[in-house]
């Protein structure tokens, strides 16, 4: 695994040659040439000589350093379902119900979902495409390093909005762009803005080295904090090593938009899923919403970059160990609390006496180990997030139409989230073959009956173990074990990451797979994973779609749906899934470097999708699939599910030319 990013030694490749950018130098040679030219006498040369050894002395000091690295790449993406028995329901059929928004039987042709990738029209999906990034370094001494990532990807957007990240793929233009082949031909057209994706400075003081600006936050195996993937931090940080020991610490000061949900919503979840939303209108005006007091929660201050009410100080400390085949170590965050309230909104002395204020505090970190000698390898995380949110605000009015305080939805008490995840990895090594084995845990969301006080509704506790943030998934952990349930699916609910890839979440992992060298150049291999979700009583019947109401899904996409006391009653009556099961994956697949700076990566996978997907995916082929109820089926049960049945498997090939420079 790679080393801390906060570190001075934190870089991107050090493989290119380096170029040396030399003032002095270049003086010299002009001139000796010029005297050369001008013919001038040995003696007058002779002075001239020493006077050049007083300049090339005192300015040696502006030399600097320019290295880069980088990659292309190129690759090829298929995936197909082997049968017609899809996601939901069979192929080209649709039994839904009428809608005043959408017409009956409009969905027939939304066939194989690609998880992802969006949902086609036939039975398999293909895609080519590619990128290049490029990785400088200015080294402006052996102390001061500048250190960027600039990445062509491509202007066109797939499954997503110009300049947005869609919430389920978590693509767009700025989320993993990409060019797709024969986009935009021709020889003087435009195929992509560049874009830095990061850029930071370091530097080695007598003290310890300081590491400031937007860079990849990489601490223990990528579990929480994997910066190889996705993660970045823009804190300040501070390391001092003493011996095998570095002492880590920093500040983060980052605008409260940026913080998570204290209801910690799903990706994909709608805004009118949590109790205490409320959306924003204009300048940070707070409009109404049904699921709030009148005056509801104010989120955001109107001048939010510069309100310090706005921005919050996230404290950071930090001790690794090394030495050998060891590495430990652990890091701690806290965020103090952080206050929204009625101080925050634009409006009457009236609405803001109605209005909820919150204050949250967060405390996050981990503990890891890495050990690993010529035949036996160990790898551990468990991270931690603990977070308490404390609503406060009118004793009297309503939230959704319900008194104050007489269910959980309309109530001030706290929100607790209380998260803990841990992985273990280990394996050896014997002669050309390598065998590694995972066991990887994220906990899931808790829904319960009667949490509305209505005896009927089902909604999550007000204490939950889910966690989901796209900057801190654990996207690579999981990545060379399965490709479509994780990397592809976000394991069904929606587990998307910042640059659009999938990892699991809410689910338990047991994987293995087996590497062997047939060569220097070439590696293949073999994987296997089963999965489960992690908590049986975390999501609705019928949670899955491919579209339904204006109100709960995206049309056209996959959304999911967490049923809360404050949905449609109509809806939130639906049991918990009771099968966890989300199936098999297998996989073959080769690394080739068939040059130097040329490898051609090559995979293919398998998987059979579980149980607990025939009770999550509404059926297109029920009555009224789309209205949350349906009819109910032979062998099957309502809420547009038909549990009984069997979803086809899916499998897919991906290509990948890497060309290392």
């Amino acid at each position: 695994m790679a080393r801390a990013a906060y570190e001075a030694e934190d870089g991107l490749g050090s493989r290119s040659a380096m170029v040396r950018v030399s003032v002095a130098r270049a003086f010299c040679v002009a001139m000796y040439l010029l005297a050369m030219i001008r013919r001038i006498t040995m003696k007058r040369f002779l002075v001239l000589g020493a006077l050049l050894s007083v300049v090339l002395m005192a300015t040696s000091a502006l030399a600097w350093e320019f290295s880069m690295t980088g990659k292309f790449d190129w690759d090829t993406e298929y995936g197909a379902q082997m049968g017609r028995n899809g996601f939901f329901g069979p192929f080209d059929q649709d039994n839904s119900t009428a809608t005043a928004s959408w017409p009956a039987g409009t969905d027939s042709n939304l066939n194989f979902w690609f998880g992802r990738r969006g949902i086609v029209s036939g039975a398999d999906a293909l895609r080519n495409r590619q990128k290049t990034y490029f990785n400088p370094e200015i080294r402006i001494n052996e102390a001061v390093r500048l250190r960027g990532v600039y990445k062509i990807g491509g202007e066109a957007v797939i499954n997503g909005s110009s300049n947005s990240i869609n919430p389920y793929t978590g693509l767009g233009t700025f989320a993993d762009s990409c060019y797709v082949q024969s986009q935009v031909p021709g020889t003087d057209t435009g195929m992509a803005t560049g874009e830095w994706t990061q850029f930071w400075a370091s530097a080695r003081t007598p003290f310890g080295t300081v590491v400031v600006g937007k860079r990849p936050f990489i601490f223990g195996n990528g579990l929480m904090f994997n910066g190889e993937e996705v993660t970045t931090t823009e804190s300040f940080f501070f390391s001092v090593p003493y011996g095998p020991l570095t002492f880590i610490t920093g500040l983060y000061v980052k605008p409260a938009a940026g913080r998570y949900n204290s209801w910690a919503l799903p990706t994909g979840s709608t805004a009118a899923s949590s109790p205490f939303f409320s959306g924003t209108a204009g300048n940070g005006a707070v409009a109404g919403s049904a699921n709030t007091l009148a005056g509801n929660l104010a989120l955001y201050a109107y001048n939010r970059p510069w309100d310090a009410s706005s921005v919050y100080e996230e404290y950071v400390g930090a001790v690794t160990y090394r030495s050998g085949s060891l590495e430990t170590g652990a890091i701690f965050f806290l965020d103090p609390t952080l206050h929204f309230g009625p101080e925050f909104r634009r409006d009457t002395v009236t609405v803001r006496a109605g209005t909820l204020s919150e204050d949250i505090t967060d405390w996050f970190g981990l503990a890891y180990m890495k050990y690993a000698n010529c035949r036996f390898f160990l790898n551990a995380d468990v991270d931690w997030w603990y977070q308490m949110n404390k609503f406060s605000g009118p004793s009297t009015g309503t939230i959704g139409g319900v008194a104050v305080g007489t269910t959980l939805a309309a109530s001030t008490r706290p929100t607790y989230i209380d998260s803990v995840a841990y992985m273990v990895e280990t394996g050896c090594m014997v002669g050309p073959s390598k065998l590694s084995l995972l066991y990887y845990h994220r906990p899931g969301q808790d829904r319960r009956s009667n949490m509305d006080g209505t005896g009927v509704h089902n909604a999550l506790n007000d204490s939950q173990a889910y966690f989901a943030s796209a900057n801190l998934a654990s996207t690579g952990v999981t990545r060379p074990y399965s490709f479509l349930l994780g990397w592809t699916y976000g394991s069904g609910v929606g587990a998307i990451d910042a640059n659009g890839h999938g990892y699991f979440n809410d689910a338990t992992v047991v994987a293995g797979r087996l590497d062997y060298a047939v060569g220097a150049n070439l590696n293949v291999w073999g994987s296997a994973l089963y999965a489960e979700r992690a908590n049986v009583s975390g999501w609705g019947m019928g949670c899955l779609s491919p579209r339904g109401s204006s109100t709960i899904f995206t049309s056209d996409s996959l959304t999911q749906r967490t049923w809360r006391s404050t949905d449609t009653p109509t809806n939130n009556t639906n049991p918990n899934i009771p099968d966890p099961s989300l199936g098999y994956e297998f996989g073959l697949g080769m690394n080739w470097s068939l040059l130097q700076g040329y490898t051609w990566n090559l995979q293919s996978n398998y998987w059979m999708p579980g149980k607990w997907f025939s009770y999550a995916c509404l059926d297109r082929s029920v009555n009224g699939w789309n209205t949350g109820f349906g009819d109910f089926q032979a062998g099957g049960s309502a809420y547009g599910t038909v549990p009984s049945r069997t979803i086809d498997p899916v499998v897919s090939v991906y290509s990948n030319f890497v060309f290392d420079f």
